[in-house]
């Protein structure tokens, strides 16, 4: 996450306050932003509206008209109070605008809604939404595990035994004729099903 700030003690404030959920990254006006962004990526921009060099709307501007970054969520944070102001801010297409001083908690929470949300879309248009509910694994049993669940299967293995049977008097019969190429079989004694 980067955080775009002139005033150092607000910026290490953010940077300090949200360090635990997230890594933080810092620029002190939208020039050096704008660079750090093209060349290492942020998840969310975290940026004051009034700084000099280049000031917050110019940056979310700029972020708005390049196609490889222009995806990116925008918080604006701005001392200015009237509506107007927050119009402008989110015209120039910041996903939320909080006037200062703000409540960390929540600034923290917009962040959170925000890098949620963007995940979301990106797995709605990825196709890969809910797979975990989309998947399922097939249960595979053994040829002996079904075997046990049918009711029927002491007779469905006595069956099975009779046609054994039919086939190995079959081989013994040959043996006797003189067949040579089979081997004699022992008699087996089964009762019939």
């Amino acid at each position: 996450m980067l955080v775009v700030e002139d005033d150092e003690e607000i910026r290490h404030y953010i940077c300090r306050e949200l360090s635990n959920d997230f890594y933080m990254t810092e620029c002190s006006n939208g020039k050096e932003a704008l660079a750090s962004i093209l060349s290492h990526t942020p998840d969310l921009i975290i940026s004051d509206v009034m700084m000099p060099e280049m000031d917050g709307l110019t940056l979310c501007r700029k972020i708005r008209q390049n196609v490889n970054i222009n995806y990116l969520p925008i918080i604006l944070l701005t001392a200015r109070t009237s509506e107007e102001d927050n119009l402008e801010g989110l015209d120039t297409g910041a996903d939320a605008y909080l006037m200062k001083p703000f409540s960390i908690e929540l600034l923290r929470k917009t962040v959170l809604n925000l890098i949620r949300r963007r995940e979301q879309l990106r797995n709605a248009f990825s196709g890969r939404q809910n797979q975990e509910e989309q998947i399922s694994i097939p249960e595979v049993k053994s040829p002996d595990d079904r075997l046990m669940e049918r009711k029927d299967w002491p007779w469905l293995v006595q069956e099975k035994v009779s046609i054994l049977y039919k086939h190995l008097s079959t081989y013994r019969a040959k043996s006797e004729t003189g067949d040579k190429h089979r081997l004699p079989m022992p008699k087996i004694r089964l009762s019939p099903p």
